[in-house]
């Protein structure tokens, strides 16, 4: 059970981390596409 929570709790978090991260990753990826517009 304990092992079962821990490992569900991380998952949780893994969800929210990706919705978070998500809008992250995107501004991301909108940096690396526009950074050879920079060079440019």
């Amino acid at each position: 059970m304990n092992l079962n929570l821990r490992g569900s709790s991380h998952i949780l978090q893994m969800n929210l981390n990706l919705r978070g991260s998500s809008h992250i990753l995107q501004m991301n990826l909108n940096l690396r596409a526009g950074v050879p517009t920079f060079y440019r």
